[in-house]
């Protein structure tokens, strides 16, 4: 979880920010706040499109490899949105490859699925809890680190860092237990 957030947030929080810079060294002609919302738009409908099909994806595939491939489009995504397009001042491909950072944010819906499956009936709700506050204490507290990386690589490269989150997540999934598809027993 703390990878997924991280990079969810490392990600996809500071698009409006590049969004503007783009906006300056393109001389786009719509306005701003309008390029920001497309932009968003763009990341969320394809981020709940995909939690709508997850849980098909999740049954068919196994729970580790669903993630693992929202994971890996996530750890390819973002370098191609943040060091292809946004360095390259390309705002149409920007945009465009805004569906990857959408289609792969859906990876947290996995966890819905999966850590009920984990623990048992007494401990669930506490569980998924713990995991899902871990991992957002630990994405805000990395997300300013990332912020500070912008001031010193660019924004570009710091964003496009984020990716190493989800190797990491990628590299830590073998180690995780797969979800059966029935809750844990008492």
């Amino acid at each position: 979880m703390v990878p997924v957030i991280t990079g969810l947030y490392g990600g996809t929080l500071f698009v409006p920010t590049a969004l503007t810079a783009l906006h300056e060294t393109t001389h786009a002609t719509i306005k701003t706040s309008y390029l920001i919302a497309i932009g968003g738009s763009i990341i969320a409908a394809f981020t709940l499109v995909t939690c709508l099909v997850v849980p098909n994806l999740a049954n068919r595939f196994g729970r580790k490899r669903t993630l693992g491939a929202l994971l890996a489009l996530m750890a390819i995504g973002l370098p191609l949105v943040f060091l292809l397009a946004f360095k390259a001042s390309n705002l149409g491909l920007f945009l465009g490859l805004l569906v990857l950072l959408g289609i792969g944010g859906a990876d947290f819906a996995v966890f819905s699925i999966w850590l009920p499956e984990l623990y048992p009936t007494h401990a669930r709700a506490g569980g998924f809890a713990f995991v899902t506050t871990i991992g957002r204490f630990a994405g805000a507290g990395l997300t300013f680190a990332i912020g500070a990386l912008n001031t010193a690589v660019g924004l570009g490269t710091s964003l496009s860092l984020t990716a190493i989150f989800f190797i990491a997540g990628l590299l830590l999934l073998p180690l995780a237990r797969e979800g059966k598809g029935e809750l844990a027993p008492d």
